[in-house]
């Protein structure tokens, strides 16, 4: 499989690292970049980092996780596309109710996620029977 960090390039003022999971300072805004490949316990990304609101999941930024489940804070708006592709161990994850945007395959290739659910707030994105759909379910995400 083709690496896909390959010609990824950050143009962010500021990193910030913790708890494995490193996140770019843009516009203001904490954006999930990457992690550290020996996460496996359960993720919890804060509110904000350093002051910042965390405001988006960057495409790829989770690839290949080996964790089971992540808990997302209400200021998420946006999950890349492939943000949580190939994280064979993810079992769970819940989509805050601020969630606009979620890219294409952001969740392809986790054969243990067995529940989605999505904030019974979102206006964008509805889960029925733990699959992914959006709010008029007419499309599978």
């Amino acid at each position: 499989m083709q690496d896909p960090f390959q010609n990824f390039t950050i143009d962010a003022a500021e990193l910030y690292t913790a708890n494995g999971v490193v996140y770019a300072i843009e516009d203001y805004e904490a954006i999930v970049i990457d992690y550290t490949n020996d996460i496996t316990a359960d993720v919890v990304i804060p509110f904000t980092i350093n002051g910042y609101i965390v405001t988006a999941i960057d495409e790829f930024a989770f690839f290949d996780c080996a964790f089971k489940s992540i808990i997302l804070p209400d200021s998420i708006t946006s999950i890349g596309d492939w943000a949580f592709g190939w994280c064979e161990s993810l079992e769970n994850i819940t989509i805050p109710y601020d969630v606009a945007f979620i890219g294409a395959q952001a969740f392809s290739f986790c054969p243990s996620l067995s529940s989605i659910t999505v904030d019974e707030f979102n206006y964008n994105f509805r889960d029925i029977d733990g699959v992914l759909f959006d709010i008029n379910a007419e499309t599978l995400i």
